[in-house]
C-alpha cells in the first residue's frame, strides 16, 4: 500500500465553546485534535492509521500547517501559544508571515534573544522595552524557522539584545571605544 497526495478543497469551522476540535472526513468526526481553534473537513478520504483511529502524524502536521498559513492573521495572544501553532511555526512550510505574526503575538512588538557575549545588553534591552526570549521558549524547530525570517533589507527577523542595546564597548574610525545606544563613550 503506497501513500498518494492529493489536492482538496479543506473548509475550516470555529469551535463552539465546551467543543474539542475535529478532522472530519467529507463531514463525517474522523480524529479529535484537542486544543486547535478550528475543526477540518477535508473533502476527501483521510489516511487514518490502521486501527482507523488516529491520522498520520505527518498528515496532522500538513494540516495544521496548512491551517495557520490561512488563518494566522485570526490568532490572538492566547492562540499563538498553542501546541498546534507551535508544531505548525516550526515547520519549513510555514509561511514568513506566519511566524512573524505568531512571533508578535507571543512576544509582542519588541522582542530580542539573549545575548550571550554582551550580559549586560539583556538588561539594557528591557529597560528599551524589549521582551527577552529565554531559550526554553521555543523548541528547536521554532528558533530555527523564527532565524530564517528574514526582514525586507535582508537582515534576521530574530534581533539579539546586543544589536538593540549594546553595551560592549566597540571601536569606531577614530579608534575610541564606544559603547553604541548608551548615549556615553569612554576614553581610549
Amino acid at each position: 500500500m503506497r501513500n498518494s497526495e492529493r489536492k482538496t478543497k479543506v473548509n475550516l469551522y470555529e469551535r463552539l465553546p465546551g467543543e474539542v476540535a475535529m478532522i472530519y472526513e467529507m463531514g463525517i468526526p474522523i480524529v479529535e485534535l484537542g486544543d486547535d481553534k478550528w475543526h477540518v473537513n477535508v473533502s476527501q478520504k483521510v489516511p487514518l492509521s490502521r486501527d482507523r483511529d488516529n491520522v498520520n502524524p505527518a498528515y496532522l502536521r500538513k494540516i495544521r500547517v496548512g491551517v495557520l498559513n490561512a488563518k494566522f492573521a485570526e490568532l490572538k495572544e492566547a492562540d499563538a501559544g498553542a501546541a498546534w501553532v507551535g508544531e505548525a511555526m516550526g515547520n519549513v512550510k510555514s509561511t514568513d508571515d506566519a511566524v512573524k505574526h505568531i512571533m508578535k503575538a507571543r512576544f509582542g512588538d519588541k522582542y530580542v534573544t539573549r545575548s550571550v557575549n554582551d550580559v549586560g545588553s539583556k538588561k539594557e534591552a528591557v529597560s528599551l522595552g524589549y521582551n527577552v526570549i529565554e531559550g526554553g521558549s521555543m523548541s528547536k524547530e521554532q528558533w530555527a524557522r523564527a532565524k530564517a525570517v528574514k526582514e525586507e533589507d535582508g537582515t534576521s527577523m530574530l534581533k539579539s539584545s546586543a544589536d538593540v542595546a549594546p553595551t560592549e564597548p566597540t571601536l569606531n574610525g577614530e579608534g575610541v571605544a564606544a559603547t553604541r545606544g548608551a548615549g556615553h563613550t569612554t576614553g581610549g
